[in-house]
């Protein structure tokens, strides 16, 4: 398991450095800055610029990242179930209170739907998760 820096400069350059395409959020949010964010690459010169104070970080994944999806795990029993369920994948991350809670994997065709995501059928959890 690798986990990314801890500060939001170090883990956009790390993913930078990786082929991905990190995204800045407005803080506490998934909400990206600015006007056609998804059309953006950023460049490690443009890191100290975009990625500073207690903005979040986000992730531009599909074709664009080089195939990455991150499959996120919402939920405990969705985190414990990943372990046996998912396929081994060279990354996982996460926050501080859920380090398993995003499963990365690269893959050939990418989904053309941004994202799904799955509810508890019984309705207990809310998300399970989201691709």
């Amino acid at each position: 398991m690798i986990i990314p820096p801890a500060t939001i400069q170090e883990t956009a350059r790390w993913l930078l450095r990786a082929g991905g395409i990190p995204v800045p959020l407005y803080p506490g949010t998934k909400r990206p800055i600015g006007e056609a964010w998804e059309k953006k690459r950023p460049k490690e010169a443009d890191v100290e610029r975009e990625f500073v104070g207690n903005r979040n970080i986000g992730h531009l994944n599909g074709a664009p990242s080089q195939g990455r999806v991150d499959i996120d795990l919402d939920c405990g029993e969705a985190r414990r179930a990943a372990h046996v369920l998912l396929p081994p994948t060279g990354l996982i991350s996460g926050r501080e209170s859920a380090p398993d809670s995003h499963w990365w994997y690269i893959v050939d065709q990418p989904p053309a739907k941004a994202d799904e995501s799955y509810d508890d059928p019984v309705g207990t959890n809310g998300h399970l998760l989201e691709l």
